[in-house]
């Protein structure tokens, strides 16, 4: 009878280790799963950096052709005015020069004293 109680005893040790390992490769498992699940998260959010990254880039881009463009229209408004000042002289050149060129006050060269004013007054 001491036999079989040692017997099993032995199979009851053998049947807890067997128990003891097979929670060990559970958790092992269950740990490998959680660690993949990391792993997966981890890429999306450096996609997601990756992404916000570049979309700042992009608007910082914009950014800097918005204020280029602002840059620009104020450019082409100052060669505006001045074209539209140089028209004026140049009229009122040409009408001078209509009138035959005589020294005479005309309203072509008050037309030109008011440019020239202006343009005076601009600057």
């Amino acid at each position: 009878l001491g036999a079989s109680a040692a017997e099993a005893s032995a199979a009851a040790a053998k049947a807890s280790e067997r128990a003891r390992a097979e929670r060990g490769r559970e958790e092992r498992a269950r740990l490998e799963k959680t660690v993949a699940a990391m792993s997966a998260q981890a890429k999306a959010i450096e996609a997601e950096k990756t992404k916000a990254a570049r979309a700042k880039a992009q608007a910082d881009i914009n950014s800097r052709s918005e204020q280029q463009a602002g840059a620009l229209q104020a450019m082409h408004d100052e060669l505006e005015r001045k074209k539209n000042m140089l028209d004026m002289r140049r009229a009122a050149l040409a009408s001078r020069v209509a009138d035959g060129g005589t020294g005479g006050v005309s309203t072509s060269m008050a037309a030109a004293t008011a440019a020239t004013a202006a343009e005076a007054a601009e600057a």
